[in-house]
């Protein structure tokens, strides 16, 4: 399913088909077209035999002018590529698709197909365009996976992915791109645009910090995007970019995630993984460019900020319970206090009052009761113990409710 041709191509109905029968039953069969029209759809039929397990297609654009035509090469099993017309969104309904030549621009574009899997299928083969152009389809079996371009004699290929020299990257090695070590500073030409790359061994986020010096008066503005991945592939929309544009004698600082694919894509403890960046500058430039790379510092650095917040909340926790001690110890130290505030009442008072209304008892006449009782400044009389008890929970008056302590 592709969202993006529709930006790139504007059609109005849904591509039309032009049936073209192949017969693949060589190694190499190459056909030379011309294409007047948007779209153009060939149905291959391939005749399999039992060495060819796979089939790179390939295609290659014949045009002079710098610019390049936009194009983009799809694939589908059963019935052509064509028009999901029940999407909200115009979107183009196919097997496989070349990204990497569409997104770019490139004048080479591929497929690779492998004929084990729905052998008794219908494949089409669409190319769509925006130009007239002429072009070269080469179709390759084999009875393994071929790379693309043949690594463009840059590389050495391994299970259909190119293993690149040093010096030039892109999914068939035909971008040149200047190789850089972390940590060290470095001039750098752009001329409107410039890849620089690195190779590196991680398992967890890292910091990357460039630094940008130029001489320039004028103010230059750079526009950067970043890949990290296992493989020499560029920076492009559809890919897991970080973008980010500068001015001159500035610095970018980025925090990278590590993603979990990359460990899980290969078999050894530490992955080898490249960090890929594109500079793209409005008019050619001359930059002293540092690159300081970290790993784990920001993961030490999480670390810590969590460790500060965890001790401030224990300790904010340890301060209250302090603060909540000292109250509690100053409250009942003051009831301890005013238990013996009281007066004594005396025998006219226990005439008035002849029982204590905490405990329902009968106050005794007598020196011994009269010296157990106490007298509040409300006039109310109770025994000491029983107003004592009383006040650990109420500091009002049992009748009155006026307040004792």
């Amino acid at each position: 399913m592709i969202r993006i041709l529709i930006v790139i191509i504007h059609f109005q109905t849904i591509i039309t088909l032009q049936l073209l029968e192949i017969d693949i039953n060589q190694d190499v069969t190459i056909f030379n077209m011309t294409q007047k029209r948007l779209n153009q759809t060939i149905q291959l039929k391939i005749i399999k035999e039992e060495k060819f397990r796979y089939l790179l297609i390939e295609l290659f654009v014949k045009l002079k002018s710098k610019s390049n035509s936009k194009l983009v090469l799809l694939q589908a099993y059963g019935q052509a590529p064509q028009y999901d017309l029940k999407a909200q969104k115009k979107r183009i309904l196919c097997d496989k698709y070349d990204a990497n030549g569409l997104q770019l621009s490139k004048k080479y574009h591929y497929l690779q197909l492998q004929l084990d899997q729905n052998s008794n299928l219908e494949s089409y083969l669409t190319i769509l365009t925006n130009k007239t152009l002429s072009y070269k389809l080469v179709f390759t079996a084999s009875n393994i996976e071929l790379c693309p371009n043949n690594c463009s004699n840059r590389g050495q290929c391994a299970q259909g992915k190119c293993q690149c020299e040093q010096g030039f990257i892109d999914e068939d090695c035909s971008q040149f791109a200047k190789f850089f070590l972390p940590q060290k500073q470095f001039t750098i030409s752009i001329s409107k645009l410039q890849y620089i790359y690195t190779i590196f061994n991680t398992t967890s986020d890292y910091r990357l910090r460039l630094t940008f010096d130029s001489k320039n008066q004028a103010e230059s503005k750079i526009n950067i995007q970043m890949l990290i991945s296992q493989h020499h592939n560029l920076p492009c929309n559809f890919n897991h970019n970080y973008n980010h544009t500068v001015l001159d004698q500035k610095m970018v600082e980025i925090k990278l995630l590590y993603d979990n694919y990359l460990q899980s894509n290969v078999s050894n403890k530490f992955p080898q993984n490249f960090l890929i960046i594109k500079l793209e500058s409005q008019e050619d430039i001359n930059y002293k460019i540092k690159i300081d790379f970290q790993t784990n510092y920001f993961e030490k650095k999480e670390e810590s900020v969590t460790i500060i917040i965890v001790v401030s909340f224990i300790s904010f926790l340890i301060i209250i319970i302090i603060l909540i001690f000292i109250y509690c110890f100053r409250r009942q130290n003051n009831r301890s206090q005013n238990k013996y505030q009281h007066k004594n009442p005396q025998q006219s008072d226990i005439q008035r009052d002849t029982e204590c209304s905490i405990c329902q008892e009968t106050i005794q006449i007598t020196q011994e009761s009269l010296e157990n009782c106490v007298k509040t400044d409300c006039e109310h009389i109770f025994h000491n113990e029983c107003l004592n008890q009383w006040l650990n929970y109420q500091q009002t008056c049992p009748i009155c409710r006026e307040i004792l302590m």
